[in-house]
């Protein structure tokens, strides 16, 4: 009986802080509102003025911090911090967009300080999949936004 309580006590434990051992990494959406959450609600001008920059020029992401990048890009597929810096990354079939945040803290408020776009294929012409994945990265996520998904995601 005291065994069967020990597992029921452990299970419980387990469940409630939802811990699955995995890298944090790997589970972007759980790490919560803290470092991923926008603090701050662009209107749609605001987005379209820095949809129009990055879509114009991609050095462009070097002037937005977090909080912008999110209300052009949505939420990062993936979230990896490695003290001091945090990573933010989107993806499509066509390519890879890293973004690097110089904070171990809160992102969204953090500028961006280094970019990387890479083809996911081989054989890719660079030179035009640059600009063709951050079209798609934009366009993908520029339509209106009636509820916010991700907020459920979010522990």
């Amino acid at each position: 009986m005291a065994i069967f309580v020990l597992i029921v006590v452990f299970a419980g434990v387990k469940f409630i802080r939802n811990d699955s051992h995995q890298a944090q990494a790997a589970i972007g959406a759980t790490l919560g509102a803290g470092v991923i959450g926008s603090d701050v609600e662009y209107s749609l001008r605001e987005r379209g003025n820095v949809r129009r920059a990055v879509l114009k020029n991609n050095a462009a992401f070097l002037d937005l911090n977090g909080a912008q990048v999110r209300a052009i890009l949505n939420q990062p597929e993936l979230v990896r911090r490695d003290a001091p810096t945090t990573v933010w990354q989107y993806r499509n079939e066509a390519c890879v967009l890293d973004l690097y945040f110089t904070t171990a803290d809160k992102a969204t408020k953090a500028p961006v300080a280094h970019y990387e776009i890479r083809a996911r294929q081989k054989d890719a012409d660079t030179q035009n999949m640059h600009k063709g994945c951050i079209r798609d990265l934009v366009r993908a996520n520029s339509g209106p936004r009636f509820f916010n998904f991700s907020a459920l995601y979010k522990s």
